[in-house]
């Protein structure tokens, strides 16, 4: 058993740490705040400073989940019930029965879950969307993720996340086979298979029987990413059921692809408040649960992250990306209100990067507004100096995650001359609306920042150089281009 004062100590130094970020001081009080980083991503690292961290359950099979950096704010809408549900919405749903799952696989002995769970998802998709077959790279991801984790020690869903949006993958199976790894050259040079242009974050349950939104999702596009805690006190073997009923943070992720509203709270080891489990797709091979599968009760404690993946176009949907974000989503920032602006300046490439097609970047809330414009020929401090070029396109953006937003209209910049991507974000109930990629050590250390890149405003007309107040920070904003 741990000792709850060495925890606290070594907690609140990294508490201290995190707090003063990366400039080693609070911001001013009249400039950018950051948001809290996740509970649960703090109590991770204090058991990883105090040697508590487990890579394996105590029957012997491997986790791999991380807890992200990242906690989104819970929903404002009122729990629902499961007797108030859509007539949508069945009381039993399973997408095995209409094609809509891929194979269960095994993870070994890496941890490595996190990877199968994320393909779980955009296979499930491919498949039950497009009747499209495919088998995507585990390997790929664990290993060319670009994160300070070593291959198969874990990771999460924005760490997927990242990899998608830069077009690191996701890869063919054939090309890196699980677990065996192709030497690096070959690797480098294996084309991606799909460019993923979109990942939804699916808003926390507000109530243990508030599913209808996870349900529906599933209903419309396939399997979902989730992670739950583990331990083999709480699963029961002959009914392949599992619930857990106390404090924890997520150590494994699996696929959600079914639910059954009338599953009895009897078949559970320990018995919940009441029926109703989710159907979920394992990765310890279908030697274990019922055939690779099992069920979860509603009312488990801990289970969450719930991740969408799909959205996978062609490969040749746009020709370059423009981004200073590899790593993704890692603080939050905003000044106060649910209102505030980012924006990126790049340098314009030729003919196949001067006609910009669509913006990408993170939303943190459903339902988000944003008003995107670019500016042509900037000056490299300001990025709304230059010339507008067509209109300012205003659109809601219904889910959190990342999210592409094509444009009405390409806007053609000139080659060779600097360029801004502007974005006002409104984030109904969160005052954070700007996400920043930052260099951690033991996360991102690659992560590259620097002046004249990345810039922030609280009302788009008076804008400050990320780098003055976070060094190692860029604004998470990419564009793409296209003939």
């Amino acid at each position: 058993m741990r000792s709850n004062l060495f925890k606290s100590v070594i907690l609140s130094g990294l508490l201290l740490l995190l707090s003063s970020g990366a400039t080693g001081r609070p911001p001013a009080a009249d400039g950018p705040r950051r948001a809290p980083l996740n509970p649960d991503y703090e109590a991770y690292l204090s058991d990883q400073a105090g040697g508590l961290l487990r890579s394996f359950t105590d029957d012997g099979y491997p986790l791999g989940f991380i807890p992200p950096p990242v906690k989104l704010p819970t929903p404002r809408r009122p729990a629902t019930a499961s007797s108030a549900r859509p007539a949508a919405l069945p009381s039993s749903f399973d997408l095995r029965d209409h094609a809509g799952v891929t194979g269960v696989k095994n993870q070994g002995g890496c941890g490595s879950c996190w990877t199968f769970g994320t393909f779980g998802s955009l296979e499930s998709h491919l498949l039950y969307k497009e009747s499209a077959v495919w088998d995507f790279s585990e390997q790929h991801l664990n290993k060319k993720h670009g994160f300070d984790y070593k291959e198969c020690a874990g990771g999460h869903e924005w760490m997927s996340t990242a990899y998608f949006a830069r077009w690191s993958g996701p890869l063919d199976e054939a090309r890196m086979p699980y677990p065996y790894s192709l030497p690096e050259g070959r690797v480098q040079a294996a084309p991606v298979s799909k460019h993923v242009q979109n990942v939804w974050f699916l808003p926390g349950r507000t109530g243990f029987t508030d599913n209808d939104v996870i349900k529906q999702a599933l209903m419309d596009d396939g399997a979902l990413y989730i992670a739950f805690y583990v331990t083999g006190a709480c699963y029961n073997d002959l009914h392949a059921a599992y619930y857990f009923n106390g404090s924890a943070y997520a150590n494994h992720a699996v696929t959600l692809i079914g639910w059954d509203d009338d599953f009895p709270a009897a078949n559970f080891k320990t018995t919940p408040p009441g029926n109703g489990a989710f159907l979920l797709k394992n990765s310890w091979g279908a030697d274990w649960g019922d055939g690779g599968y099992f069920w979860i009760s509603y009312y488990d404690t801990v289970i969450g992250d719930f991740t969408q993946f799909f959205n996978a176009e062609p490969s040749t949907n746009y020709l370059k990306i423009y981004q200073y974000d590899p790593l993704g989503w890692y603080y939050s920032w905003g000044y106060g209100s649910e209102t505030a602006y980012g924006a990126n300046i790049f340098t314009a490439g030729g003919q196949s990067g001067n006609r910009i097609k669509a913006v990408g970047f993170y939303t943190p809330v459903e339902n988000a507004q944003v008003e995107i414009s670019i500016y042509n020929k900037v000056n490299a401090r300001n990025p709304v100096s230059g010339t507008r070029v067509g209109a300012t396109y205003a659109t809601t953006v219904a889910h959190a995650g990342y999210n592409t937003v094509v444009l009405p209209t390409p806007c053609a910049v000139s080659a060779g001359k600097k360029f801004a991507v502007v974005v006002k974000f409104t984030t109904p109930g969160y005052n954070w609306p700007v996400a920043t990629e930052d260099r951690i050590s033991g996360y991102s250390s690659k992560a590259k920042a620097a002046f004249k890149q990345s810039f922030m405003s609280a009302d788009g007309v008076n804008w400050e150089d990320v780098q003055t107040f976070d060094p190692k920070a860029n604004v998470c904003l990419k564009a793409y281009a296209g003939k």
